[in-house]
């Protein structure tokens, strides 16, 4: 790899991977004829014994110095189990078996030794490049929670497989040590969930800040939250539902009477078909627990507390899930009281942004059923548009929302497709941003006009519209 550089000596290869070097100096200070910065290139891997270059290279905390012997030499030597450390005021320090997964559960990387961010600051996610000194960011390592966990059935030897959550925090399983830098405190488990943001009350384990400090910034993977696209299954199963309206269509054209009395936006809509989406519950007495058919994989969703909960952290992105047809899932309802006995082992994230992208995705200008098309739909609370990353559009109807008004309405008052105010409309209702009532409320209209709502600029008349 280009951004990697490689030394051979006789007896041991040494390899430099910059983008994580921290700086911590153990190779110039331990062997400064070997390691010598002044030099180019850098790294004379003849210039000491093989033993001790391997020596040397394992007390690199980031990983950025590997090496490989050539002579038959012994290989880097694993702790008895594996361990992370808080250094002070800096990164999270791994040793051990160690595997970095994606959202998708696929490794990434494996190595024996890594220094992963925790104040939230690094540009290159989720290593630390040293971006905590420049921040402030600032704790003193202690692990309050004193706690032992026997592996009873669990080898550590296993790998701790590491999974960096998408604004939130490390999810880690495997067994593990965490101890404290500056001090005897020490944590074993085989499960738990570390702070990355920097905002978490109880360091270093996550408390869920980084819902606040998180939501309005660039997430822990170096991508807007705007940016995060459907994947493929979801795109394709909408798709797949926009030809399924085709074909439900009438075959033969309607008569010249029946098209004159018929507009695009009030043709008949094609049958219903409900979606895992469509069953999430609004009851905050109730959760619900969703199992696919085919893959047997679980979800358990909690509307009250905008979470859903997993297995593993392998399987994050549930949209695809959420856009499935309601037939091809098992669903259970969850009491409240037993809710947190099913989620004791599961891994909690946020739903509210892929429950929006989702509704979105396979609304396809289809009200959802319950949902009156003559009915006055008003704001509970203003949507978080700059998180879910809304289009302009969005921001519009959301502003004329504050004061309610039915679908036609407010397509009209905007010129904007009908369809793509009812996929607003859909989405809003999803995470309870909206209220409807059955009954059609004619908008009040101000019998003052100076100008025609023609010469009127679109601001002018929102403006107007919300009596400012």
């Amino acid at each position: 790899m280009s951004n990697i550089q490689e030394e051979a000596g006789d007896k041991i290869i040494v390899r430099y991977i910059a983008k994580r070097c921290i700086h911590a100096a153990e190779c110039v200070k331990g062997l400064p004829k070997v390691f010598d910065i002044h030099r180019k290139p850098w790294i004379d891997p003849n210039a000491a014994s093989a033993d001790a270059i391997m020596e040397v290279i394992s007390r690199c905390p980031s990983g950025a110095l590997q090496f490989e012997r050539t002579d038959g030499g012994p290989s880097e030597v694993m702790p008895p189990i594996n361990t992370v450390t808080l250094m002070v005021n800096g990164p999270l320090s791994f040793r051990g078996r160690l595997e970095i997964l994606s959202t998708n559960g696929e490794v990434t990387t494996t190595d024996t030794r890594m220094t992963l961010c925790r104040c939230g600051l690094s540009k290159n996610n989720p290593y630390c490049d040293n971006s905590h000194s420049k921040g402030g960011f600032k704790d003193n390592s202690l692990v309050l929670n004193n706690f032992t966990k026997t592996f009873d059935s669990i080898a550590t030897d296993q790998a701790i497989k590491i999974t960096p959550i998408t604004h939130g925090p490390l999810g880690l399983r495997g067994p593990l040590e965490i101890i404290g830098s500056s001090g005897p405190s020490r944590y074993r488990c085989d499960r738990v969930f570390l702070c990355r943001c920097g905002a978490s009350k109880n360091k270093p384990f996550c408390d869920s800040s980084h819902r606040q400090t998180l939501a309005t910034r660039t997430n822990l993977d170096n991508r807007p939250a705007a940016e995060l696209d459907a994947p493929a299954r979801l795109r394709e199963a909408a798709k797949q539902f926009a030809r399924s309206r085709q074909s439900t269509a009438p075959a033969s054209a309607p008569s010249a009477s029946e098209s004159s009395q018929q507009t695009p936006q009030t043709q008949s809509e094609s049958p219903y078909t409900p979606r895992v989406l469509h069953l999430l519950p609004n009851d905050s007495e109730i959760a619900l627990q969703v199992v696919e058919k085919d893959t047997q994989r679980l979800v358990i969703f909690d509307r009250a507390y905008n979470r859903y909960y997993l297995r593993n952290p392998e399987y994050t992105d549930i949209r695809g899930l959420l856009a499935r047809p309601a037939d091809e899932v098992v669903v259970t309802t969850i009491p409240r009281k037993s809710l947190a006995k099913e989620i004791a082992r599961l891994l909690p994230h946020e739903l509210d942004l892929l429950l929006w992208k989702a509704t979105l995705a396979v609304s396809q200008g289809q009200l959802f059923e319950g949902l009156p098309r003559t009915g006055f739909f008003q704001l509970r609370r203003w949507p978080d548009l700059k998180r879910l990353g809304a289009s302009p559009l969005h921001i519009k109807l959301a502003a004329l929302l504050r004061k309610g008004g039915t679908i036609e309405y407010l397509a009209e008052f905007l010129n904007a497709p009908t369809a793509d105010v009812i996929d607003y409309v859909n989405a809003s209702y999803s995470l309870n941003y909206l209220e409807h009532k059955n009954t059609t409320v004619t908008p009040a209209v101000s019998t003052n006009k100076t100008l025609s709502d023609s010469k009127r600029s679109l601001f002018s008349r929102i403006r107007s519209r919300l009596g400012i």
